[in-house]
């Protein structure tokens, strides 16, 4: 049986080869997939890249994400974001309600990138609350989810996302 993993929540998904090519809802997060279509030799064909989706890396809680993707494609980001809207909180005279809203977004954001990175850890994003431990907290949540690698090949919360960009 076709054993491959829902673009939407990382979920593993197995059927039987009568439905590859077909689309369905996932069982999980009811999101909209297609079977991958079985080879000959029984292996199912998998696109060797997966579409980078804003909605997905940044609001999402499900999947993995790596440990250079967090800090580029996630701190780095908000990094910049944040200072461009600081800007233009102080040209507009806005007196820091767009700064605010960033805020906001800012904190959805980065919870939903750090529960991934725990997920990549193969973790449950609860481990996200260690952050409220005074002094001990914040330490450990910069060496585990913020330096260390992930778990090497599929976990329960997804496929590897090292491995997915090769």
């Amino acid at each position: 049986m076709p054993k491959f993993h829902c673009n939407h929540c990382g979920q593993r998904i197995e059927v039987r080869e009568v439905y590859a090519g077909r689309s369905f809802a996932c069982p999980s997060c009811k999101g909209h997939l297609r079977v991958p279509e079985v080879t000959d030799s029984g292996q199912i064909s998998v696109p060797e890249k997966q579409e980078f989706s804003i909605r997905n890396f940044y609001f999402s809680f499900h999947g993995r994400i790596s440990v250079a993707d967090y800090w580029i494609k996630g701190f780095l980001v908000l990094f910049l974001f944040a200072w461009l809207v600081f800007l233009v909180d102080m040209a507009v005279g806005a007196s820091g309600f767009i700064c605010s809203g960033f805020l906001l977004v800012s904190i959805w954001v980065g919870a939903a990138l750090l529960v991934k990175r725990w997920h990549d850890r193969d973790k449950s994003g609860w481990h996200y609350w260690i952050l409220l431990i005074p002094l001990v907290g914040p330490i450990w949540t910069l060496i585990e989810a913020g330096c260390m690698d992930g778990t090497k090949g599929d976990n329960r919360y997804g496929p590897d996302p090292v491995r997915r960009r090769r």
